[in-house]
């Protein structure tokens, strides 16, 4: 599994094509507005930082996975490779 972490919604646009189906997507900083923008609810694979969406005044959605800081490290040490995506 490869971690992809998007820190804007641009970013996702241009690399989200990229991650398999066994990797897992997480949206940091301006990436989270991507829950707001798009409908990722039928994606097993987006994890949203949760600090994030409070810093920006976003509630946490129902439907989509929102970790914390130390599940993030929790989920680099899990991956095999991590890759960022920056726009």
């Amino acid at each position: 599994m490869i971690l992809h972490t998007f820190n804007s919604t641009d970013a996702y646009r241009l690399h989200g094509h990229r991650p398999s189906a066994e990797d897992l997507l997480l949206f940091i900083e301006d990436g989270v507005l991507i829950t707001i923008q798009q409908d990722l609810t039928q994606d097993p694979r987006i994890r949203v930082l949760r600090e994030d969406l409070a810093q920006r005044g976003l509630s946490e959605p129902s439907t989509i996975i929102c970790i914390s800081y130390s599940d993030w490290v929790g989920l680099t040490l899990q991956s095999q490779h991590c890759l960022s995506w920056t726009r």
